[in-house]
């Protein structure tokens, strides 16, 4: 997934069970024909594509040199910290997740509410789980991206954060040097009013746009030049979810240069049956008919371009361990290389929480993270190795 690539076409006849490494052979019966043409490269346009960065989830420091001999060869054309749902809690001062921060994501149980807490019990485990390890910060991310040769995208905590802080961060980065390509002000911000709902969310999209605005001034008071976008919800065809963009396109003044969505087609799905067709669509038609016919106009009359951010096949089980979901991150950058409207995509993520994986720490982990009061574990000379994806590899 460098600034170069082998063409690829997929020829879809059916679908077929491709068996992979770690993963399951299943009784499946579709048929999958691939051919894959490899005379002829294809570069990518410098910057296009990149990747999601969460090292103090992983294990690994930033300055480990079998990270930065890995991903110099994939040549990032960003990367992007800290990337993800972890920007609902995490700050920029300790380069970590705060404890009270996840806890304002911690709702009463609620059939609406499910989301939330979804993300809550994600981020309190590991919040748990990297007691003692990580707590690197932006300086150390930026000495990354320096060795990397790649500009650093950096996504806002806009949820459990204020404007102010923000301020101060682009203030520190002046003030230390570092360059911000891009600042995204929010990953996923579809998070409307039901029971229960923390002050920190939105109650619908002009709440949320109206809000962004004081994130930007802050930064654009140290920063004037500094580029920002904002984000839109996945697109689903939902009453909810429209009416939550039209707010967003209603606003004026439009103070965002760019804005971004994350695109994962086959999120939720376990098999390749279920994923396979979702993912075809994507390729084939969805993604595009989203960007020109969705996205580009409601951002109008700005100048068109989207950042997908965030993009992976997704799903679960069988599905994102297998060679299919590596064959669609590589032809989901070759077929949208070519729009001249996309700025940036940023697959999600450069590798999985070394600290959630089966290790040989895995038991020592558990047993700080769940004892009373929780242990900070010394794990500086832990070697946590490196949990890489199927499509990261591709």
């Amino acid at each position: 997934m460098g600034r170069e690539l082998r063409g690829m076409i997929l020829l879809l006849i059916g679908m077929s069970l491709f068996p992979a490494a770690g993963c399951n052979r299943s009784t499946s019966r579709t048929t999958l024909r691939i051919s894959i043409e490899t005379t002829q490269p294809k570069p990518l346009p410098k910057g296009l594509s990149g990747f999601n960065v969460q090292l103090f989830a992983s294990g690994v420091e930033p300055w480990d040199e079998d990270l930065l001999d890995r991903t110099t060869e994939l040549a990032p054309g960003f990367i992007r910290v800290p990337g993800g749902a972890v920007t609902l809690a995490y700050d920029w001062r300790i380069g970590n997740l705060r404890r009270e921060w996840v806890e304002l994501l911690h709702v009463e149980e609620h059939p609406l509410t499910h989301w939330k807490n979804r993300q809550y019990k994600r981020l309190f485990h590991m919040e748990k789980k990297v007691r003692g390890k990580g707590y690197y910060t932006l300086r150390d991310m930026a000495r990354m991206a320096r060795k990397l040769a790649s500009p650093l995208v950096y996504t806002a905590n806009v949820r459990t954060d204020t404007p102010e802080s923000l301020g101060a961060l682009a203030r520190y980065t002046v003030e230390e040097g570092i360059r911000i390509a891009h600042w995204e002000l929010c990953g996923e911000p579809f998070s409307w009013a039901y029971p229960g709902k923390p002050v920190q969310f939105w109650m619908d999209g002009k709440d949320y746009i109206e809000n962004m605005s004081f994130y930007a001034q802050a930064i654009r008071k140290e920063i004037p030049d500094a580029e920002i976008s904002i984000g839109f919800s996945f697109g689903d065809p939902q009453w909810k979810q429209e009416a939550f963009d039209q707010a967003i396109a209603n606003y004026n003044p439009k103070f965002w240069d760019d804005f971004s969505f994350h695109w994962y087609p086959a999120r939720g799905k376990e098999t390749l049956e279920e994923a396979i067709p979702a993912v075809i669509e994507a390729l084939e038609t969805k993604t595009t008919q989203l960007i020109d016919h969705y996205f580009l106009p409601l951002n109008a009359p700005l100048n068109p371009g989207v950042s997908i951010t965030e993009f992976n096949s997704s799903g679960k089980g069988e599905y994102v361990r297998s060679l299919f979901s590596g064959l669609h991150a590589a032809e989901y950058l070759l077929r949208l290389s070519d729009h001249p409207n996309i700025k940036r995509i940023g697959y999600h993520q450069l590798f999985l929480h070394a600290l959630n994986r089966k290790n040989a720490y895995d038991w020592t982990v558990w047993k700080a993270g769940h004892a009373n009061p929780p242990e900070v574990l010394d794990t500086q000379n832990m070697d946590f190795g490196w949990y890489e994806t199927v499509p990261a590899i591709a």
